[in-house]
């Protein structure tokens, strides 16, 4: 199942795309398995480099869909994240609960 979220970050609007593709450079980067990925981001698991990088691999798999140069790394994506809004954080998060459905891309 695929999410999907445009949002003003990094100075400009970007797609993050959560699926097969993000959540392969996700596991590529830990050298996870599926499982793995699962247990990683398990509540009691979860690090900031954990969610910083989930975020990454979305933005990383979002530009790749659009053929956009990849201009970022985790730690610029990271000082993205602590300059989000408390809106635009609850709609990455929203995006990412699986008890949301799918959800329509936004524009923020």
């Amino acid at each position: 199942m695929k999410q999907e979220l445009t949002l003003k970050i990094g100075g400009k609007k970007r797609l993050l795309k959560f699926g097969t593709n993000q959540t392969a450079i996700y596991c590529d980067k830990y050298d996870l398995s599926l499982v793995g990925y699962t247990e990683s981001l398990a509540n009691d698991k979860v690090k900031p480099s954990h969610l910083r990088d989930l975020i990454w691999s979305a933005l990383v798999a979002g530009a790749q869909y659009k053929g956009q140069e990849v201009d970022f790394d985790e730690l610029k994506v990271g000082d993205w994240i602590d300059e989000l809004s408390q809106t635009d954080l609850n709609s990455v998060f929203k995006v990412l609960s699986p008890s949301e459905g799918e959800s329509e891309p936004g524009n923020h």
